[in-house]
């Protein structure tokens, strides 16, 4: 039952979250469409050692920085490996008032983001019903057992007297 339940609800679901997914993918391509790179200098050497960038934050240091956006001169924070220079320069996003922003999202990201909401919608239906056929089984199991202790007391004081 639980698993023709989930096999009827699940399509609905996921293009039901693939479409929103989308949808909002859609709408942060159109803010990030205004978004430009621009060089910053950093203004403060990151210690440690130098490590590739693989792509994670996790290697990632905030380091004081100054870039110029439509003629004005501006500093903030920015995120660089560990190891970085002062002096270096580094590629960052501005949005048209200047303003730091992060990379802009990538198609592989924006599939990735589709892909990663219809399996948690999948897992969550799963999920949800797997509890619930759970919760049915216990109250199943104590109405049962009920009735076998109601039997009980109607039959069992016949067969446990003692001769």
């Amino acid at each position: 039952m639980a698993v023709a339940l989930f096999l009827s609800l699940c399509p609905f679901l996921v293009r039901a979250t693939v479409t929103s997914v989308r949808a909002n993918n859609v709408a942060t391509e159109r803010a990030e469409a205004s978004w430009r790179p621009v060089q910053a200098v950093l203004l403060e050497s990151v210690p440690g050692r130098t490590q590739a960038y693989y792509g994670s934050m996790l290697y990632l240091t905030p380091t004081p920085a100054r870039w110029t956006a439509d003629g004005v001169q501006r500093t903030g924070k920015v995120s660089v490996p560990r190891g970085s220079q002062a002096g270096s320069t580094v590629t960052v996003w501005v949005d048209p008032s200047g303003a730091l922003r992060s990379e802009p999202l990538t198609k592989s990201q924006a599939s990735g983001r589709v892909f990663g909401a219809a399996f948690g919608a999948s897992l969550s239906l799963a999920a949800s019903l797997a509890v619930l056929v759970l919760v049915a089984r216990l109250l199943l199991y104590r109405r049962k057992m009920k009735s076998w202790e109601s039997g009980w007391q109607m039959v069992g004081p016949t067969w446990t007297r003692q001769h």
